[in-house]
């Protein structure tokens, strides 16, 4: 007994391959032998497709099998060869991007995909797709991108639609889909390092805070942005519980923004999400000033609870409505631009306070690393990239202060004649 289910082992184990490769095993219902891979997903249901091979001797069974596992990393197969660029990225943000993306990573990924991938790529046959094929998008996204029609998208942009497009292409190459991903080959356009972040000038910044109401929640939430240079979805994210008041110190640890409904686009909700990169879980300092002014601020939004009484809603959030709901970030963007268009500050966006805390900080001589940490910046790389004009013009004064250092006075004659008498002694 014990003989005959050792062999039966052994047979089983002989039959077996590794994962990917397939299996060989015997029917009981008609004894033929069977053997089946997966040879990847259906375009139309996104299910994975699998095809099977029979035959009355394993041999027979082995032999067709070892010819399809060749013909699949050929991409030679029938099933996968009328698959589309398209159809793929849909299968791909269907199948990979709901479980493993961010509500509004997903929103973002389906955006470029949707607008500026599918219409330039979407139709050639994903096994035809070359390099030149990504090489002519990103040119053309870069030189008239825009879907206003109105110039090219940024470097940035552009490096996004590479980020989307070589994820879903990895996954193409892992399915055995492609031999290869085609973005491997394709240059991105290079940075325009003389390309400045818009702040405001010490003049801008004083007419801005100028026009500010600190009794508006939008208005106080830009001095403090001012202050410490957040971005605008961590500054509507910031909750009590973020403000250490011993330390006097901001935790920032989430981010507000409107996402879209992964299942039905057409609906958005205002949520808090983990902030952008690992490196932006950061603590800010709070100047003394605005510290002040949040405690007042507190005190204000406690006696609003209570006239709301049962409407509020807790959400511990520092900047909200009269009932303690998210701000809708698009009404903080609609303030700000009544504001500098009321001080006549042109060619700026609300990220230009966050820019403007960083020029404030590098023009008071604080170190380049100590502002990346302080921006949440992924690298300082960036922060140098960012402000390299600020960093500029501080090398300049730096130089300047050391001149004082370097001043040589000019020897007289007579001194000159002095020490070289003492040489020749």
């Amino acid at each position: 007994m014990g003989q005959v289910a050792e062999q039966k082992k052994e047979e089983t184990k002989r039959t077996r391959r590794g994962n990917g490769e397939g299996s060989i095993t015997k029917r009981k219902s008609d004894g033929l032998w069977q053997s089946s891979i997966t040879i990847g997903i259906n375009p139309k249901t996104g299910d994975p497709q699998r095809k099977f091979f029979y035959g009355k001797e394993r041999k027979d069974v082995a032999k067709k099998l070892n010819i399809a596992l060749v013909d699949l990393a050929n991409n030679n197969l029938s099933d996968s060869k009328n698959l589309t660029t398209g159809n793929w990225l849909e299968i791909w943000l269907e199948t990979y991007g709901k479980i493993n993306l961010k509500p509004r990573t997903y929103e973002s990924y389906e955006s470029f995909i949707r607008l500026h991938i599918k219409p330039d790529l979407g139709k050639i046959k994903l096994k035809d797709l070359k390099s030149r094929d990504v090489q002519k998008l990103y040119n053309n996204k870069f030189k008239n991108g825009r879907t206003d029609k109105k110039g090219g998208l940024g470097v940035r942009s552009v490096e996004r639609i590479h980020t989307v497009l070589n994820l879903a292409l990895n996954q193409a190459v892992a399915e055995k889909y492609i031999p290869t991903n085609p973005t491997k080959g394709a240059k991105l356009p290079k940075k325009d390092n003389n390309k400045e972040a818009r702040f405001f000038t010490l003049e801008e910044q004083e007419k801005f805070i100028a026009y500010l109401n600190e009794a508006s929640r939008y208005d106080f939430a830009m001095l403090l942005d001012l202050g410490t240079g957040l971005r605008r979805g961590e500054l509507l994210a910031l909750k009590w519980i973020d403000v250490n008041w011993e330390q006097k110190t901001l935790k920032i640890r989430r981010s507000l923004g409107r996402t879209k409904d992964k299942d039905d686009l057409t609906k958005s909700t205002l949520t808090l999400d983990s902030p952008k990169t690992k490196k932006s879980n950061r603590l800010v300092p709070i100047p003394e000033p605005l510290f002040v002014k949040l405690q007042e601020y507190k005190n204000t939004q406690d006696k609003t609870k209570k006239i709301a009484g049962k409407l509020w809603k807790e959400n511990g959030l520092i900047f909200c409505t009269d009932l303690g709901k998210p701000l809708e970030p698009r009404n903080f963007n609609r303030r700000f631009d009544s504001l500098t268009e009321k001080a006549k500050i042109v060619d700026v966006s609300p990220h230009c306070m966050r820019h403007t805390y960083a020029t404030r900080l590098l023009e008071s001589n604080v170190h380049i690393k100590v502002v990346q940490e302080l921006l949440g910046h992924s690298s300082i790389t960036m922060t140098l990239d960012l402000y390299s004009h600020v960093i500029d013009n501080v090398k300049q004064e730096a130089i300047a202060q050391l001149n004082q250092f370097l001043i040589i006075k000019e020897k007289s004659p007579s001194q000159e004649t002095q020490e070289e008498d003492k040489e020749k002694e």
